[in-house]
Parts: C-alpha cells; sequence; structure tokens
C-alpha cells in the first residue's frame, strides 16, 4: 500500500489554535492505534485582520488569523485511492450527499448517481452508502458498494483504505470549523482563548457601565468584572443563549466608544512595556504579553485598564501644578454655590451599589486645591482625565483626606451656572476661609 500525501491550509483566528491542535492530538493517537500515518499540523504565517463582535456592543478590533497547514496521507491501495462517500439525499430523491476526501476532486455526476448500483457486482439494491474510487494510472472512476470494496481491490483488505479516508475527513472537518467564531462552543473540553485586544476593549466597556469590581470584593449580588466580561465574550451557538447576552447588552446600554478602544490600546502598551514594578506589575506584563487570554489569566488582565488609570491619575498629579498636598487650602463657603473655573480633571472611579453607579469625580482648581463632587450616573466620559473643564456647584462639606484639605461639592453643572460667583482661592493658607 503506497500512500499520497495531502495538505490543507486553513485561516484559524488565534483564539481557536489551541484548541484545533488539541483535536488533531486526539486524532493522531487514534491514527497510532490504527497502524495510520499521524497528521502533522503546522503554523506557516499569520496575518492582522479587522473584526467585530457578532454581539453587543459590537466592538471592532483587530486580531491575528493563523495560516495552518494540516499534512496528511491518503492511502492508494491495490492502485486504487478513494475520492468520495457517497450516502442517499432522503429529502431530495435522486441527489446524493457527497463528501469528498480533503484534497480530491469528485466528478459532479456522482451528485445523482442511482445508489442502488455497483459497478462490481452490478446488483440493484438499497445501499447507506457506496465510494467513489480512482484508478491512478489511468484515472477511471468507479462507485463501488462497502460490501464489495474487499473484492473489488483483489480481497486486499479496504479497512486501511477506509480508516485512511476518515481520518481526513474528520481533520479536515476540524480545520473547517476552527475558521468559524464558535468554535469548540458546544464542546465540553473547550477552552476558549479571547483576542487580548477584545478582552480589554470589553472590560473597558464594563468598567465604563458598571464600575470595577476586582474578584477580591466580588459576591453573590456582584460579579468580578473580568468574570463577567469573560462570560459576555465566550462563544455561543445556541439561539436562546445568544438571545440573552443581546438583551443583556440592550438592557444595560452597551455601547462602544473611542475612548473604550484608545484607553484599551494604551492599557496594554502600558503593561507590555512596564519593566520596573512589584510583583503585581511583572506578572501583569507576562498575562498581557500573548495574543490571547484565557480563564487562568483574565483576572489579571481585566486588571491592566484600572492599573493603568491610576498610573494616568499619578501622572497627572504629578505634573499638574507642583503644589504639595500641604498647601491645599478649604475653598468657598459651605452651603453657597460657586463657580470652579479652569479646573484640571485628576481622576475619576465609579462605584456600583443597588441604587446604581456614582462616579467620584476629583479635580485640581488652578491654584492646586482639591474638588471633589459624588456625581450620580457615570460620568468618566463628560470628565477625560487630563481636560480643564468649569463646573457650579454647592459646596458641601470642607473634608481632610490623608493630611490634604479637600472642598466637596454637589449638585453640579457642567459651566457657569445661574447667579453663582467664581469661587475665591487664597494664595496663603493663612488667607482661607476658617
Amino acid at each position: 500500500m503506497k500512500n499520497e500525501t495531502r495538505t490543507e491550509t486553513f485561516r484559524v483566528p488565534v483564539e481557536n489554535v489551541s484548541h484545533l491542535t488539541l483535536k488533531v492530538d486526539g486524532l493522531n493517537k487514534r491514527a497510532r492505534r490504527l497502524n495510520l500515518t499521524p497528521l502533522r499540523i503546522e503554523i506557516v504565517g499569520s496575518e492582522t485582520v479587522k473584526r467585530v463582535t457578532s454581539l453587543p456592543p459590537f466592538v471592532k478590533y483587530t486580531s491575528e488569523v493563523k495560516l495552518i497547514e494540516i499534512v496528511g496521507e491518503s492511502p492508494v491501495l491495490a492502485g486504487h485511492e478513494l475520492i468520495a462517500r457517497l450516502t442517499p439525499a432522503e429529502d431530495c430523491e435522486g441527489e446524493n450527499f457527497v463528501r469528498t476526501v480533503p484534497g480530491k476532486s469528485c466528478p459532479v455526476e456522482y451528485r445523482t448517481v442511482d445508489m442502488k448500483t455497483c459497478d462490481h457486482c452490478k446488483t440493484r439494491r438499497v445501499r447507506k452508502d457506496t465510494f467513489v474510487l480512482l484508478h491512478t494510472e489511468s484515472g477511471k472512476h468507479t462507485v463501488v458498494g462497502r460490501n464489495c470494496i474487499s473484492d473489488y481491490l483483489g480481497h486486499a483488505s479496504p479497512e486501511a483504505l477506509l480508516a485512511g479516508a476518515e481520518f481526513l475527513f474528520e481533520a479536515d472537518s476540524f480545520g473547517s470549523e476552527s475558521e468559524s467564531d464558535y468554535y469548540g462552543s458546544g464542546d465540553r473540553n473547550f477552552e476558549y482563548h479571547s483576542p487580548i485586544e477584545l478582552f480589554t476593549a470589553m472590560t473597558a466597556i464594563f468598567i465604563r457601565r458598571f464600575g470595577w469590581t476586582p474578584r477580591s470584593k466580588a459576591d453573590e449580588r456582584n460579579s468580578a468584572t473580568a468574570d463577567g466580561v469573560w462570560r459576555h465574550l465566550l462563544p455561543v451557538a445556541n439561539k436562546s443563549a445568544r438571545r440573552d447576552k443581546e438583551d443583556f447588552a440592550r438592557k444595560n446600554n452597551l455601547t462602544v466608544t473611542d475612548d473604550d478602544l484608545e484607553v484599551a490600546t494604551k492599557a496594554l502598551d502600558w503593561a507590555r512595556n512596564n519593566a520596573d514594578g512589584n510583583d503585581y506589575i511583572y506578572n501583569l506584563r507576562l498575562a498581557c504579553t500573548p495574543e490571547t487570554v484565557s480563564r487562568k489569566t483574565i483576572g489579571l488582565v481585566a486588571s491592566v485598564i484600572s492599573a493603568y488609570n491610576r498610573n494616568v491619575e499619578k501622572l497627572v498629579e504629578l505634573h499638574a501644578r507642583k503644589i504639595d498636598d500641604a498647601n491645599c487650602v478649604h475653598i468657598g463657603e459651605v452651603g453657597v454655590r460657586a463657580v470652579f473655573e479652569g479646573c484640571t480633571v485628576r481622576g475619576t472611579r465609579n462605584f456600583e451599589s443597588d441604587y446604581g453607579v456614582t462616579t467620584l469625580v476629583t479635580l485640581s482648581t488652578p491654584a492646586g486645591n482639591i474638588v471633589k463632587w459624588w456625581a450620580s450616573g457615570d460620568k468618566t466620559e463628560d470628565f477625560p482625565v487630563g481636560d480643564t473643564v468649569t463646573i457650579t456647584g454647592t459646596v458641601k462639606a470642607h473634608d481632610e483626606y490623608k493630611g490634604r484639605k479637600e472642598t466637596l461639592v454637589n449638585r453640579c453643572k457642567m459651566g457657569v451656572s445661574g447667579k453663582a460667583k467664581p469661587v475665591v482661592e487664597a494664595a496663603d493658607p493663612a488667607l482661607a476661609p476658617a
């Protein structure tokens, strides 16, 4: 028996590569038991492609697609090789399902060949499947029933021929399925890998909408951000499950903004190029380096958004105005509305409770004094870190945090509102209002 090498190339999203490799390994174990030549799988190239999620909020992202070759051997027995297997299409009388061996081509006339005939025995009877064989020297095609293959091939055992063809059928099926977004979603052994750019962008969306919840603070009512993102991205082929995810996205107004994509890209770049730091920063760099995220690393990778935002806040704080916290003073009069002009946004942080999302907006006045506003709803888009804004609000209290004097405000509006006057800032702490 001679073998003929067959090579098929597939374009596989990077998140599906590990599962395809696992499936091919399983095929090769069976091949060794059947004394067949194992398949070879090899990545021969890659492409960067633009993609968009199939479910809301329809995130656009770039991802790697690997060009994968699966190389197998098609057995040739007694001068014949198997081209295709035919099975009758019960609901379409006179037509057949044609399953062609990868790399082969079956003539179209066999789509409607009479399944009751066999070119070898010439006996008409009902057959569940027949096979199209090709004589390698003459190029002649023959239709032979399963029970007649042994006689037709001169009493040579047909098992290797059939087993080798089935082997290639499955390999081709695995390769084709791996090109799909829902590959492995119904396989209990499937381990999903999300493109890291998609995962971080979706994390930014969830944090903007629901606030950040680390696993250490998750409970029965508030799941960790990483787990919520993972569940939403996990591919599902079931229509009901897909509908549930669509309803969740609509109900919670999950939409993607340019800011979400930008912060995700910047956060990944920051983590991948941050060589200094503690063990957390070191582990974060390792988790963010690969092209995909697995279940094992989602907690770390999800935290990159918050870690990056904290880093930006620190940089803004260091460079805003070089005024020591000790020199901050209370400004405005408690209970009186005032205009806070030309403030720099030092940071925003979302907090979720039973009453919804609240945003802590931290501002720095031109004189370097700190103004904080606990705003209802998500205000992160209205107050990008580093921007200069003017707000009108009522001074709620004069507070102190870690030795730094802070002015708390509420009932705020953007810009100058009503008859409120600009707040007066004292250059010398001794001149500040008591």
